[in-house]
């Protein structure tokens, strides 16, 4: 939880965090926390990931950084050299954030993205893992896993974790989609739509279902 802002920010910010984790909010939320709180570091840097304007509000969470706990200055920092291009600038954040906060499953989870990007799925498939040890309801981690199975070919594991994910999100239309996903690279096509059509059930907005069951016909 964030420690440099008012309760009613950090109020917010865990809810917009949870929403936007699980594609429920564009990140109004966010917007929300840094108007009740203007000096809201972490807050800046949420809020410009999910809006049009990413970098005044990197800017900002940068310039205000100092002002924050030790976390969420490496959290912010570390965005900063993703931003930049520095994959391993990041990393070494990363590494800092982890020694600060070692039991935190966001900080795994966002480690392992690190090694997605970089194409290691082995190492990232790890720290997924101990994001969802750390807390086996936390939705978004097995997602990633299921993902990453995806890629390793490990098929079995990977309609798992998204059976996983269904269950611990039963009303959000990106589970079912994932899932489908997998069924389609596997060549179950007519399982595939119908897990498209679920999504869609659960909101006909959500436009890469749509996409997803054309590219199964």
């Amino acid at each position: 939880m964030p420690l440099s802002a008012s309760k009613e920010a950090q109020a917010l910010f865990k809810q917009g965090l949870e929403k936007a984790e699980n594609l429920e909010d564009p990140g109004t939320l966010f917007d929300q926390a840094v108007q009740k709180d203007p000096n809201f570091a972490l807050g800046y840097l949420y809020a410009g990931q999910n809006n049009m304007e990413f970098r005044r509000n990197l800017e900002r969470a940068v310039s205000l950084a100092d002002k924050a706990s030790p976390g969420e200055r490496e959290w912010i920092l570390a965005a900063q050299e993703q931003n930049n291009g520095n994959p391993a600038g990041r990393l070494a954040h990363l590494e800092k954030l982890m020694k600060l906060h070692p039991k935190d499953k966001r900080v795994h989870s966002a480690i392992g993205q690190y090694y997605r990007n970089i194409g290691d799925e082995t190492t990232a498939l790890r720290y997924f893992t101990e994001s969802t040890k750390l807390d086996k309801k936390y939705a978004p981690a097995y997602n990633e896993i299921g993902y990453v199975n995806l890629a390793l070919g490990k098929y079995a594991d990977a309609e798992t974790a998204f059976k996983t994910y269904i269950k611990l999100i039963p009303n959000n239309p990106n589970p079912y989609d994932s899932y489908a996903e997998l069924l389609m690279q596997t060549g179950k096509f007519d399982d595939s739509i119908k897990q498209y059509n679920m999504a869609l059930s659960k909101d006909p907005t959500f436009i890469v279902s749509y996409r997803g069951m054309g590219n199964d016909y």
